[in-house]
Order: structure tokens, then sequence, then C-alpha cells
């Protein structure tokens, strides 16, 4: 194929519960030393989750606007981290790239406000008997209500925020369809960068999904692990009962072949093949169609895999679910490994915390196992990962990454280690 018209990734950043950097995140890979610990941001007495996926301290750093930290969410923090460490990796300066031809697509995850934010303004508006008192809603009031919330719950704050401080002034776009909106992401980077829009595209994810208001909601709908943190979320395992919210960001730098070559860049893996669709499936319960998996699977592969990254929520029903459907796509041959029992459920992120996993499996040439994994499920009759998998060492070898929402969307990236 034509090097013009391969797209590569060159640079990687991860902010995960598995640490702050590509590298730390790979090392508890192998070691199945997970990211999920107890849930501190919050209290969970009285309730039945007790775990969270929570990213360890840092301090955001060498920020070109600082002033703009004031306008980041969580998720956006986590964000312009990773996206600081994927350009640090691509050794790009971004003060020598034409801002125009630099794209940024992000996937976003849950930035609503949460209701605590307005308590102290409900306390202030009411009568002296206790009723609500609406009309003092503004004056002192409104002024204990942090001014800039609003700037921080835009689905779009993350991508507008970093691409101030990467001074990218190209094509933009932001996705918010929870699991695969960075692959869409991703999807989007790669098609600019094939039609000649940019010449450097980042495609990046991020999610906060360790807050009360979500919590309750995966509560009230029963998919929440109850087990013991250092035991809980389980993908295809028999004792799975649910999983664990997360947070977290990926960014990727992608570039055409050419031009990475040009630079004497690091080519970290190739992405071959992308492919999205979706379904009317039920918005509750992941997999009730397969219809959309199985047209991503076969669209996104151009060839045989050496393996395969599959959801793997720790919900028995979907797990199952989506096992069946794998063994008709893949059979029970191709081995299946699965991340979440590392890095919990990281929303909007998950797709590309993912690919930058596998991107490291590729490149070492071993199959991570599935963490905290020790029996399959009833019913999961496909080749689970249960420990690390030597790769060949003297050929190039390839993954399929798959990402699903609760809402019928589905996408399937086919990944290849460049050699040479």
């Amino acid at each position: 194929m034509n090097s013009d018209a391969r797209i590569v990734i060159t640079g990687m950043g991860l902010t995960t519960p598995l640490g702050h950097t590509v590298a730390e995140g790979w090392e508890r890979c192998l070691s199945g030393h997970s990211g999920i610990g107890a849930c501190t941001r919050f209290d969970t007495n009285g309730h039945a989750c007790h775990a969270a996926g929570l990213v360890p301290a840092y301090e955001l750093k060498d920020l070109r606007g600082p002033k703009n930290q004031k306008f980041m969410n969580a998720g956006a923090r986590h964000l312009v981290q990773a996206a600081q460490r994927a350009l640090a990796g691509a050794s790009l300066g971004i003060e020598s790239l034409p801002p125009s031809r630099l794209a940024v697509h992000v996937g976003s995850g849950r930035v609503g406000p949460e209701p605590s934010e307005f308590f102290r303004a409900f306390e202030v508006a009411h009568t002296p008997e206790g009723s609500p008192d609406w009309d003092q809603l503004g004056g002192r009031a409104s002024r204990l209500v942090d001014p800039y919330f609003p700037l921080r719950t835009l689905s779009n704050s993350g991508a507008a925020l970093l691409a101030m401080e990467i001074c990218a002034r190209g094509p933009s776009s932001n996705f918010v369809q929870s699991d695969v909106a960075s692959a869409l992401a991703l999807n989007a980077a790669f098609w600019d960068l094939k039609e000649r829009r940019c010449d450097v595209a980042m495609a990046a994810g991020f999610d906060c999904l360790v807050t009360p208001a979500s919590y309750l909601a995966f509560e009230k709908r029963g998919l929440l692990s109850s087990r013991q943190p250092e035991e809980a979320l389980r993908p295809f395992d028999r004792e799975a009962d649910g999983l664990v919210l997360g947070e977290g960001a990926a960014a990727l730098v992608l570039e055409r072949l050419t031009d990475a070559r040009k630079r004497s860049a690091p080519v970290l893996a190739e992405i071959a093949g992308i492919a999205t669709s979706v379904s009317a499936g039920n918005s509750i319960v992941p997999f009730s169609d397969h219809g959309a998996m199985s047209t991503s699977v076969r669209r996104a592969a151009s060839a045989p895999f050496d393996f395969l990254v599959a959801s793997g929520f720790g919900i028995p029903d979907a797990d199952c679910r989506e096992a069946a459907i794998l063994a008709d796509i893949v059979g029970e041959q191709v081995p299946v490994t699965a991340f979440k029992g590392l890095t919990s459920y990281l929303g909007a992120a998950t797709a590309l915390v993912e690919i930058a996993l596998g991107v490291m499996a590729l490149n070492h040439r071993i199959i991570p196992p599935i963490a905290r994994h020790r029996q399959a499920a009833d019913g999961v009759g496909i080749n689970l990962v249960s420990q690390a998998v030597a790769l060949d060492e003297n050929k190039a070898c390839s993954a399929l990454f798959l990402s699903n929402s609760w809402t019928g969307q589905s996408a399937a990236v086919y990944v290849k280690s460049c050699m040479g």
C-alpha cells in the first residue's frame, strides 16, 4: 500500500487509574495489578458498591494557558495531561506545525453538573418557615453558585480547551456516544489525514464517572458490582456481578506514514481499518442486537488478526451475549482479552485507552491476560486469555478492538504493529 495512504500512531498518552503514562499502564497490565480500589471520592455507606477506578493525584503543569484550568472539569484535566504526554511521545513541537493543519477530535463523557453544586443557593432561597422562595435565587443566592460551571459542563468543553492548549485550528469535532465516542473521534482523525485536511491529528477521549449522580444512575439499573474492590469487575468470569465506575483519558497522535518517516518520528502502530455501525438495540442492555457489532467487525478487519480486545463489561448477561456474538464471528481460536478489570469502566475514554494498551501489547509481542479472571462463566465459549500469551517475534502482528455503547453504537478498530 502507498505509504502516503497509511495512517500511523506516533504518540500516545494515558491518564487512568493505572497511572499517568502509557508505560505505567502497560507495566500494571502485565503484572495484573488493577487500578480499581476503594471509592474515596464520596461516601458509599448504605450502598452495595464500594469500588472505583480513581486516577492518582497529580498537578497539571506546563500549560500554555494556565488560566484555563478554572474552566476544566476533572475529565478535561485528564484529557489535557494525556494530550501533553502524547505530543511529547511523538517528538512533535506544536510551534513547528501550522495551526490550521492540526486537527483535534474528542470523545467526551459525563460533564453535567452535580446537584450539590446548587445546594447552598437553594438553602438561601427559602422563607424562614422553610418553604422555597424562588424569587430569592438571584442576588446573594446566585453568587453562591460557581460562575464557571456552565463552561465546565459543556460536552465540547474538553475539545475546545484542548484545541486552545495545543494551538489547533484545523478540523475538530466532539462525540458523545459513551464507549464508542473516542472510537468515533479516532475515525474522524483517520479520515481527515486520509483526505489531507490536516497533517497531524489528535484523537482523544475522556470521562469522569466517579460522581454521585453517575453512581446512583448505574446503581438504579443494577449494573454495579457489590464485591470488594479487589474482587470487583471480572470480565467473562463465573463470579462476575457488575462493573465499577472510573475516570480517565487517552490521546493518540496520528500522522501519515510518509510524514512520520520524513521527520524520523516513532511509528508505534498502524490504524489499518475502522468501522462503525448502529442498531436499534435495548438502550439499557448491551448486545441485545448483535447486528451492529457483527457488521463493524467484518468491515474493519481486512485480514486475520492475532488477538481481539473485547468490551468485557463484567455484567454477566452482557458478557454472555458478547461471547456468543464473538463465537459466531471469530470462533474459538482467536485469543480474546479484556482490559476493564484493570482500568475500571471509563465510559467515553474506553476505546482509546484500550487501543493504547493494545498497541503496547503488539509492540512487546505479548497478549496480557484478563485481570481477576479465574473461571469462564457458563455459556462463554471463546478463547479467553487467562495467562499471558507470547506473539511471534518475527512478524508483524495485529489486533482488533471492540467498543459498544448502551444505545446501540458499535465500533471495531483494526491495528497492526509496524516492522521496519
